[in-house]
């Protein structure tokens, strides 16, 4: 039985647990849940104005993951809020949604969060009377600003099959050079240009191999911390990266981009002997400014690849 059969079977059994109070909730995620529900409901009552007020003003980017766990199957899907937006009117005027959403985990850090959610239930077509049963997994991302937290980016219809387009698709030139080019900085230890491939607004998470988000861990979320992180790496550790980009989605207007590379990455402190080497996958979810494309989002360790060899020192923290 899949992920998904199972799920199915959870929708049914979660649906009668009584909304009471969460374990571990916070202020932080009781907003955060309301955020979820302006857009819920909004669907259910067609209202594309409240859906659009759950999402930041100036930043809004969606993916398809395709009803895979393996990232190398995601693509763009809008790239703006005004896309998404105009999208979400004709797709509400089309049909109407039946739906309950189960919030599965919220992860806070600072002003940055992420979240999942299973929306379960029934769309019908206006038009026709046709119904039709919709259990979709959404992985969510958030800013908190002037005290309330607004998405920034979906991953909708994220599911748990690793066939089909998980191969990867042919790169884009422009997305390679890019990310060839951050990898070249580190093995030239130049800590300049490998900041100069990252948006302000970043946000790196450790994946750990796994594709449960309760398992994630938020690493980084300001350029500030970044830099100060990839400053103390270069002035201790000598990298050699070798990365092969193994797919990439560009949206239509060619703003936004989502690429998976392959990486081994070689470290030795400049004082002594010791050595790291790692290999793994990444998922980068890139913006375009002034022609330049630039990591906004970076998952590092992605499901499914598993390390061939992965040797940290006691107490480190993960590679860039």
């Amino acid at each position: 039985m899949t992920r998904r059969h199972a799920l199915r079977i959870m929708v049914g059994v979660v649906c009668l647990i009584p909304p009471a109070s969460f374990a571990g909730e916070t202020a932080e995620t009781v907003l955060i849940r309301q955020t979820l529900e302006k857009d819920r409901s909004g669907r259910r009552r067609g209202d594309a104005e409240l859906v659009m007020s759950a999402f930041r003003d100036n930043e809004v980017v969606v993916y398809d993951g395709h009803a895979s766990i393996d990232t190398r199957a995601w693509t763009v899907l809008h790239e703006s809020r005004e896309a998404f937006g105009s999208s979400l009117v004709r797709d509400l005027q089309a049909n109407d949604y039946d739906i309950e959403r189960t919030v599965t985990f919220i992860n806070v850090w600072e002003k940055r969060a992420f979240a999942t959610v299973l929306d379960s239930g029934m769309v019908t077509d206006r038009a026709t009377g046709e119904s039709r049963v919709i259990i979709e997994e959404v992985l969510w991302t958030f800013l908190k600003e002037d005290e309330q937290w607004r998405a920034t980016a979906l991953v909708v219809d994220v599911g748990d099959s690793t066939s089909g387009p998980a191969a990867g698709s042919p790169p884009n030139a422009e997305v390679q050079e890019a990310l060839v080019a951050e990898a070249a900085a580190w093995s030239e230890g130049n800590a300049r240009d490998v900041l100069s491939h990252v948006d302000e607004g970043i946000l790196v998470i450790e994946c750990g191999y796994s594709s449960n988000p309760a398992k994630w861990l938020t690493i980084f979320s300001t350029f500030d911390e970044l830099e100060k992180w990839v400053d103390g790496r270069l002035d201790r550790m000598d990298y050699e990266v070798d990365r092969q980009v193994v797919h990439t989605s560009v949206g239509a207007n060619r703003s936004e981009a989502i690429a998976v590379t392959r990486d081994v990455i070689r470290a030795k402190y400049f004082a002594g002997d010791a050595e790291v080497r790692q290999e793994r996958l990444s998922t980068w979810m890139l913006t375009r400014q002034g022609g330049d494309w630039k990591a906004r989002q970076v998952l590092i360790k992605s499901k499914p690849f598993a390390p061939t060899q992965a040797v940290l020192f006691p107490g480190d923290i993960a590679l860039p």
